[in-house]
């Protein structure tokens, strides 16, 4: 059957997605992407490592699923950094969003009325993972490869200049450097001078829609796909997941937790959070996402199997989440008074200190490994509770409906512990690559295939609707309010 391809770039591997023009998923295709540590505090990716899984992932899509393919786009990761000199050779690895080797620089901005200004104009909360804070950490800590970078390139960018020829960075990826301005749709002028660079080190913007230039032909070859095809830019992976889960509307949230978690809503106004506590990222023009990303999701489930157990296991978080409610399911709402704080891994949103720690709290002779694995859950759960509160603060809406998704909602008893602890209805989708779906959705948009996203949503399989238990609200309603006076204390 002719189909779409939806190539999403993520942290840990490439997915390709294979759509009918349908909607009917036809094939996934995967690479992985080994991620490097030097240092502590480092998270890096050879950039060579990055384009070989995406070339591997669409080769594998193009072999194993029959037809044409119609058109493809790009979804990824937000807030890498890849610096290349004047004849294009890379000089760093791809710093990549969970890199924290700039904390210092953006805990110093925090405190200058410069980094709410740059926050105002830019969306992009002040932390370690954006461009902004990285580029001038390198202009401060190793200024050779700052004087003899030619081009800063997001993780997206530098793959379509290899792959198409072309400098190019699409708004929605653009928003999320700390680097752009969203209102004005330009380069920020603030940042840049933060920075200490010019816009002529920066690749040019384009929108979300844009058409590529035919795939080069070393790349046709080792593909396998027709020089013609048509390629979209696509969009950042946290805007595309809201539009590939079919959560668009004013009263719904798009919730991901995989290896970290997310929560956003759609809007037509820019807006931001005064507090700094939440992103506003662009999905396509006059279209903006808020919401806040957390570091702390499944791999806190992994952590906790690890270090404090022999009998929790599992490979995904999928496995880990079933594991864990099944050991736990006789613990009431509330662990019986075990807290548990999941910062565990840092934290962006909606603290933003990539210093902060997790733990537990009100630890007695009581409490047994079941408790423990109970507060682990339900602690993942009442952080992204307060990002949702946060979304409902600054757009001035109720939200009615969390649209979930990712491997942690592989039980459908992870997804009624969420709608009790946040009070709501939770709907699971059937298609976990959200993401990937997204870029299919913007693909068939761009090239004319749909008019709109909303005809469309009938593509979308629910898996479950849940409604929050009135009784297990009640008792969340208490332990949220002491997780938040904890946490506003840190």
């Amino acid at each position: 059957m002719n189909h779409y391809l939806g190539i999403d770039i993520g942290t840990s591997s490439v997915k390709v997605l294979a759509v009918t023009p349908t909607g009917k998923t036809l094939g996934r295709y995967s690479a992985d992407i080994e991620t490097h540590s030097p240092h502590r505090g480092y998270q890096e990716q050879r950039p060579e490592d990055i384009l070989r899984a995406v070339i591997t992932a669409l080769a594998a899509a193009v072999k194993n699923t029959e037809g044409e393919v119609l058109g493809a786009g790009f979804s990824s990761a937000m807030h890498g950094l890849i610096c290349v000199d004047e004849n294009d050779k890379p000089l760093t690895n791809c710093w990549l969003w969970s890199d924290a080797r700039s904390a210092e620089v953006a805990q110093s901005l925090k405190k200058n009325a410069l980094g709410d200004k740059i926050f105002a104009e830019t969306g992009t909360p002040i932390h370690p993972m954006s461009p902004l804070c990285k580029i001038r950490w390198l202009q401060e800590n190793e200024p050779n490869i700052f004087a003899q970078t030619a081009t800063f390139f997001d993780l997206k960018s530098y793959v379509i200049f290899r792959l198409f020829g072309e400098k190019v960075i699409d708004y929605s990826m653009a928003s999320a450097t700390g680097l752009f301005a969203n209102e004005k749709m330009r380069w920020s002028q603030l940042a840049l001078d933060f920075c200490g660079i010019s816009e002529e080190k920066l690749v040019k913007f384009v929108p979300t829609s844009h058409r590529l230039p035919d795939l080069s032909e070393e790349y046709v070859k080792k593909t396998g796909l027709s020089p013609q095809t048509p390629f979209i830019i696509g969009a950042g992976d946290g805007v595309l997941a809201n539009l590939g889960a079919g959560a668009t509307a004013k009263d719904e949230v798009a919730l991901t937790i995989g290896t970290s978690a997310a929560v956003r809503t759609a809007d037509d106004v820019y807006s931001v959070a005064e507090n700094g506590s939440l992103f506003t990222y662009i999905l396509e023009e006059n279209t903006f996402l808020i919401g806040g990303a957390s570091n702390n999701g499944g791999n806190v489930l992994e952590w906790f199997s690890k270090k404090f157990t022999d009998r929790i296991k599992g490979k995904s978080e999928g496995e880990l989440v079933k594991n864990m409610l099944e050991s736990s399911k006789e613990i009431p709402a509330g662990a019986e008074g075990l807290l548990f704080l999941p910062y565990i891994f840092g934290e962006r949103a909606p603290l933003w200190n990539a210093e902060a720690k997790g733990g537990f709290y009100h630890v007695t002779h009581r409490h047994g490994q079941a408790h423990f694995a109970k507060a682990v859950l339900e602690g993942i759960l009442l952080n992204l509770r307060l990002i949702l509160t946060e979304i409902e603060k600054v757009t001035g809406r109720k939200i009615e409906k969390v649209i979930a998704g990712g491997g942690f909602f592989r039980s459908k008893s992870s997804a009624q512990l969420a709608a009790d602890i946040f009070g709501k209805t939770v709907i699971l989708r059937e298609n976990v690559d959200n993401s990937a779906y997204g870029a299919v959705l913007m693909t068939m948009k761009a090239l004319g295939a749909i008019e709109n996203y909303a005809e469309r949503e009938d593509w979308l399989t629910e898996g479950g609707r849940f409604v929050p238990d009135a009784e297990r609200v009640g008792v969340y309603e208490e332990v949220s309010r002491e997780f938040r006076e904890i946490v506003s204390g840190m």
